[in-house]
C-alpha cells in the first residue's frame, strides 16, 4: 500500500516474509495476528527474504484503513 509502514520501511512486492517479531509465518494470518498482539505504534521486527538474501526491518504499524 503506497504510504505504508511496510512500503516505508523498504518492503517491497515479492518480498516474503519468514518471521514478525519471533514468531515464523506460515501464512498471512499470522503476520496480522503478530502485528495485533504487538500493538498499533510499537516498532516490531521483521525477517524477510528477498531474492535468496534475508533482510530484516524495523516497522511501526499504524491502522491502515484510511490510506
Amino acid at each position: 500500500v503506497p504510504n505504508s509502514p511496510a512500503e516505508k520501511s523498504g518492503i517491497i512486492v515479492n518480498d516474503v516474509i519468514i518471521k514478525v517479531g519471533n514468531k515464523n509465518i506460515e501464512s498471512a494470518s499470522d503476520v496480522i495476528s503478530q502485528i495485533s498482539k504487538n500493538g498499533i505504534k510499537k516498532q516490531i521486527n521483521i525477517l524477510l527474504k528477498r531474492r535468496n538474501k534475508l533482510i530484516r526491518v524495523k516497522v511501526i504499524p499504524i491502522d491502515i484503513t484510511n490510506l
